[in-house]
């Protein structure tokens, strides 16, 4: 037993009755250590040999994390990009500032969290984990939207035609966003072509059984055609393909390309005809862009996770090692 263990007078009245030590002994160097030395004759061992206080033995303090710790470390900044990512799912598309002003919020409070502690220390760990989870979580979520979810939304929100004539003014369906062409409607493959910059930017005419020579329809592609015909983009050569969605803001070579049928073909173009991607099932492309966000979203969650795992674990290893060192 030791100082630590007892109050202050009881170990002063063990003291007295104990006999004094031989001349020359001095205590273990791990004990002075903790509880101090009978250098000076006192009645209570002190750290540093001086006399008048009850010892205080300081607690060591790991600087490991513990396994509960390491998973909070997953956990929270997993749930938090669940939130970000269900936000750029279902809010992003109409209220973009507020999906982005949550965000910034959820950073702001972490980032002053991780500012009241330092490192080692969990309380630090945690909020910059979780803080740098949220900031790529935003990054993948834009890139979600701008790859597929835009793209699901136009469509989700426009309108759907059909039973619609390719000879009809594509002004009567501005607010389209999936268009069902009345039966006889078909690609004019042979007169298709593709426009060199780069990539290939593919036109096919949309025509019926007048073969009108004034065009107000336009499949569309990218590297599916040949220079002159063969035009092969989504489902061309399905013979029960007769429906377009709709894409907005095409790049400027496709007007080139149809330029291009005009002094090829004597095709004329209307001014301000519809392009559209040539489907056999609209709403199959519909979920299709929606597919393709989610798994954007899954995989950089994924990716997310096990940069954390990797990052916690070497913290940990290294920790025990500089532990190991000092010991």
């Amino acid at each position: 037993a030791g100082p630590a263990d007892v109050d202050a007078p009881t170990w002063a009245s063990l003291r007295q009755s104990m006999p004094p030590p031989p001349p020359g002994w001095s205590a273990p160097a791990d004990w002075q250590a903790n509880y101090g030395s009978f250098a000076d004759g006192g009645d209570e061992p002190v750290p540093g040999g001086t006399s008048g206080a009850f010892p205080k033995v300081q607690k060591k303090t790991s600087r490991l994390l513990t396994q509960r710790q390491r998973s909070w470390l997953y956990v929270l900044p997993c749930i938090l990009s669940l939130v970000i990512f269900l936000l750029f799912c279902n809010v992003y598309h109409r209220a973009p500032s507020v999906v982005l002003w949550i965000a910034f919020v959820m950073a702001f409070v972490l980032l002053i969290s991780a500012a009241f502690h330092r490192p080692p220390h969990f309380r630090f760990w945690l909020p910059l984990f979780s803080l740098l989870a949220v900031g790529s979580s935003v990054a993948i979520g834009i890139l979600s939207y701008e790859i597929a979810l835009w793209n699901y939304w136009v469509l989700y929100d426009a309108n759907t035609y059909s039973n619609v004539l390719p000879s009809d003014p594509p002004a009567a369906y501005k607010d389209a966003g999936k268009v069902i062409f009345a039966h006889g409607a078909r690609l004019d493959i042979p007169r298709s072509v593709g426009y060199k910059d780069g990539d290939l930017y593919c036109v096919a005419p949309v025509i019926d059984e007048v073969n009108s020579s004034v065009i107000s329809y336009w499949a569309i592609g990218m590297d599916c055609c040949d220079v002159r015909g063969g035009f092969d983009c989504d489902d061309a050569f399905d013979d029960k393909a007769r429906s377009g969605v709709r894409v907005l803001n095409p790049a400027d070579q496709y007007k080139a390309a149809l330029k291009m049928a005009g002094a090829d073909y004597g095709i004329v173009s209307v001014a301000s005809p519809m392009f559209v991607r040539w489907v056999r099932d609209p709403e199959q492309m519909e979920t299709k862009h929606w597919r393709i966000g989610l798994a954007v979203m899954l995989g950089g969650l994924l990716l997310q996770q096990l940069t954390f795992m990797g990052v916690a674990l070497a913290m940990n290893a290294a920790t025990t090692g500089w532990a190991l060192l000092r010991a």
